[in-house]
Parts: structure tokens; sequence; C-alpha cells
């Protein structure tokens, strides 16, 4: 994530499950990926073990506080 290669900012979140409106599971598959902070990336793996399930990766150099 760090284009410096300073991974101590980085984090992961695995076995996501989607869920719609009216409570029904959504394959992760079809869905998109959104960040508009230009200072952070995500990387959305999708399901690569499946003991690990879904998993996605974010993190970046830091430095931004909001608008």
């Amino acid at each position: 994530m760090a284009t410096d290669g300073d991974d101590s900012r980085d984090a992961f979140c695995r076995n996501v499950v989607i869920v719609d409106e009216s409570g029904n599971v959504v394959d992760a598959q079809d869905t998109g990926t959104f960040n508009d902070v230009p200072e952070y990336r995500v990387i959305d793996q999708g399901v690569v073990n499946p003991k690990i399930g879904h998993q996605f990766f974010y993190g970046g150099e830091g430095g931004h506080s909001g608008d």
C-alpha cells in the first residue's frame, strides 16, 4: 500500500460478507471499489483462500486530515 515500503500503516479485513438492504447476502464479486481519498489505496483480492474468505487490504502514506 505505502509507496515508501513502510507497511506499518496498512490493514486488512477478511471474511467480508456484503448484505443488501433486505438482509440478503450479496456476491461480493459484483461490487465495486470506491476510494475518495487519493492518499490511500484499496486492493480487493476477493476469495483467494476459502478459509480466509473475501479479503481486502487498505492503507497509505497518511497525512490526510479530512475536509
